[in-house]
């Protein structure tokens, strides 16, 4: 076989059959899915689970952050988040 040269497998263009049936059933059970519901979920949830599940979110539905600046690790701050009766209080 050459170099770059393709011989076999799908063609360009051609959706993957595995990921569309994929995509489809998350949207069949996600259609159910109410704001209420999920309110309720995210407050059945402990604090450090919440900010865990809210963050999964936040990344599905956000395009990344792309970085402006070059940070060496020994110029960032760390970020202390405090849960204080279910409530995040954070210190930098």
């Amino acid at each position: 076989m050459a170099k770059g040269l393709k011989t076999g497998g799908r063609e360009k263009g051609t959706p993957n059959r595995l990921t569309t049936a994929i995509r489809e059933t998350l949207v069949d059970v996600l259609q159910g899915y109410t704001t209420e519901t999920l309110l309720e979920d995210l407050d059945a949830l402990t604090p450090v689970q919440r900010v865990k599940a809210i963050t999964a979110l936040y990344k599905l539905s956000l395009p990344p952050i792309k970085p402006t600046e070059d940070m060496k690790p020994e110029d960032m701050k760390p970020l202390v988040l405090q849960f204080v009766d279910g409530t995040v209080k954070h210190k930098i």
